[in-house]
């Protein structure tokens, strides 16, 4: 399509845009950042990495047997995470 042109515009014109269009403001913020961290992936990783994080090979229907375990506060593991 040779007559679209690309428009590059800042992260608080993409914040206010959104806003702008009746995006709540926490939703609106959270996309901003997940654009950041399409343009620069190396942020999103920046702590995995920093950490040394090793990844393993865990089948998924076994994660979420101990996820559900952990949030219900049962067996070795125990959800630390907080959301509102």
């Amino acid at each position: 399509m040779p007559h679209l042109k690309w428009i590059q515009i800042s992260a608080d014109q993409y914040l206010q845009n959104l806003i702008e269009h009746d995006v709540p403001q926490k939703i609106a913020t959270a996309l901003v950042q997940t654009s950041r961290y399409q343009r620069q992936p190396k942020q999103l990783y920046a702590d995995l990495i920093a950490r040394e994080t090793v990844a393993g090979k865990v089948k998924l229907s076994d994660f979420v047997q101990e996820y559900v375990a952990a949030i219900h506060g049962h067996g070795d593991q125990q959800a630390n995470t907080i959301a509102d």
